[in-house]
């Protein structure tokens, strides 16, 4: 008897999945898709979930950055300093300018001739007036070229020959008056000196 019932339910459970596959076939095949292709569509469709504790890093697109132009700054090229002439006249004892000027604190070319026929002549900057150039004077007699050592002689060329002409660069001295002369023995006493005026 109980074999009887343990055939009898077993077979209606066969019977159960029998009707089951054919009802998913029927399924796949009404909406004209085969089965195979829908399984396979799934699996393509379906992303893979990345491995336990590995988190996905999103990419991240470069961006170029140009690189920026270098400024140009031109190069400023040294101010042409000051420029100042001057000469020894051809027969007295006197400078072709009595009165020279330039500004203050300044590096100036200064450029003597000696034009004159017969004599030798200097110019010389003293640090003062007429009494720093009476001591300038004074102590150019026994020197050397006749140009003493001094602190109080802020620039000199040399004594020149009748032709030479020589270029000096000096920085002058702050505003103010001051005297050149020549200090070869008797001309600054004859009269060969000027006034140098900064501002």
């Amino acid at each position: 008897m109980r074999r009887k019932m343990y055939w009898g339910m077993a077979g209606a459970l066969l019977s159960l999945l029998m009707f089951l596959a054919g009802c998913g076939g029927e399924v796949a095949e009404t909406a004209g898709v085969p089965p195979e292709t829908v399984t396979a569509v799934l699996e393509e469709e379906t992303p893979e979930a990345p491995p336990a504790g590995i988190a996905e890093t999103p990419e991240v697109e470069e961006t170029e950055t140009p690189e920026a132009e270098a400024a140009e700054t031109p190069a400023e090229g040294d101010a042409a300093a000051e420029t100042l002439e001057i000469g020894a006249t051809g027969t007295e004892l006197a400078f072709t300018k009595d009165q020279l000027e330039a500004p203050a604190d300044t590096m100036v070319q200064l450029t003597f001739d000696n034009n004159a026929t017969g004599l030798q002549h200097n110019w010389v900057l003293v640090d003062g007036g007429r009494d720093v150039a009476d001591q300038v004077a004074q102590a150019a007699t026994g020197a050397p070229d006749f140009i003493p050592e001094s602190e109080q002689i802020i620039a000199a060329t040399e004594t020149l020959d009748p032709g030479e002409s020589q270029t000096i660069s000096f920085t002058t001295p702050p505003p103010g008056e001051y005297i050149y002369l020549c200090t070869v023995p008797g001309h600054y006493q004859g009269g060969m000196w000027g006034t140098l005026t900064t501002r």
